[in-house]
């Protein structure tokens, strides 16, 4: 409301500005608890397989009696090393792109208001 009881009627720009605004904010919600998740999953990928790759590294060493046997064993060992290794390159892209979203959507609001 305006002095006098006579409300301010809004600009088609100032309406899109607020609807873009709280899009925007809904938008950051649903990430911020879908990336949480992620990281969370990752995370654990990655220490749980950094433990299984020492684990297979142990059985390797104490249990194989000739290179043969550890041979057996190597490709368990590629598989428990890689996927940690893809876990974190995964978590390095989602950083990467969650930085580019976030100057997307201030560029976007700047235009917006026209500076």
């Amino acid at each position: 409301m305006e002095a006098g009881g006579v409300r301010r009627r809004r600009s088609p720009m100032e309406i899109a500005a607020f609807f873009t605004a709280a899009t925007a904010a809904a938008e950051a919600v649903v990430a911020i608890t879908r990336n949480w998740v992620f990281y969370f999953c990752m995370r654990t990928i990655v220490f749980a397989g950094g433990l299984l790759a020492l684990f297979i590294g142990y059985v390797m060493a104490a249990y194989s009696k000739t290179w043969l046997d550890s041979l057996s064993l190597l490709p368990l060992l590629f598989a428990a090393v890689i996927l940690p290794v893809y876990a974190a390159v995964a978590i390095q892209d989602a950083r990467r792109l969650e930085r580019e979203r976030v100057v997307w959507i201030v560029r976007k609001a700047l235009e917006i208001e026209g500076l």
